[in-house]
This record gives structure tokens, sequence and C-alpha cells, in this order.
């Protein structure tokens, strides 16, 4: 069995229309469905630099500050894959599929439009946004 404990890292950014931005992944786990920009927190890596870092590689966005938005535990029968949503309140940039091997398509879009297709880390992080929890 496998002892690794995995941290993901959500970038979360909304646009000035209230909607937030998403991206279709295109491979691993979950593909064809919507997430926030994000992955794996590195080996020496802080929350806000693994946000930045993710959102940059996937979305081609550039963060200029972070704060924890929210903490579900997306497997909790593993008990060992958290997902950490950040909050960008501060970014530039026009949003871009930058790895197509990554994502197949990014841009703004409310959490109902596409409520249906959500990878359940991303659907558990928005189920803590929208009533208010952090965890």
């Amino acid at each position: 069995m496998d002892d690794a404990f995995v941290v993901g890292v959500q970038a979360i950014v909304a646009d000035v229309a209230g909607r937030y931005l998403f991206v279709q992944r295109a491979r691993d786990y979950g593909t064809g469905l919507w997430c926030f920009p994000g992955g794996r927190l590195q080996k020496g890596e802080s929350l806000a630099s693994c946000a930045m870092r993710e959102l940059w590689e996937e979305a081609g966005l550039v963060a200029h500050s972070t704060s924890i938005a929210a903490v579900a535990d997306a497997r909790p029968e593993s008990n060992h894959h958290l997902q950490i949503g950040m909050l960008i309140p501060d970014w530039s940039g026009e949003p871009r599929v930058v790895d197509p091997t990554e994502c197949r398509r990014v841009g703004f879009r409310t959490f109902e439009s596409v409520r249906d297709e959500l990878f359940l880390p991303t659907a558990d992080l928005i189920d803590k946004l929208t009533s208010g929890r952090i965890y």
C-alpha cells in the first residue's frame, strides 16, 4: 500500500461577473471533468507558490496574491489526499490552454454551468465555498 500523503492545491479565480475560472481535465483521474486549475503540492513548495505555479501552468494567468479559502478531504476513505482551495483575488492575464495534454479547455463559468461535470475534489471545495465553511 502506498503511504504517500498527497496534498492537492486548487487556484480559485473569479472574474468581475462573479464567474469562476475552470479547466477541463485532459488526463489522469477525471478526464473530461471541470475543475479549478491545480495540482499536487511539491516537496518544499508553499501552498501559495503551488497555487501560483498551477494557475500559470494550466491557464496562463499570473497570481499576485493568495489566501486559503477552503480545505476538502476528497477521498475520506483513504484519509491521505487533502485538497486546499487557494483564493486568488489579484491576478493578471488572459486565460488560455497552456498545455493541451493537461487541459482541454479553460474559461470563466458559473458553478451551475459545470455542476454535473465537476471533478470530485473541486465539487467538495465549491460546497465549502458556497456554504461558508473552511472545512
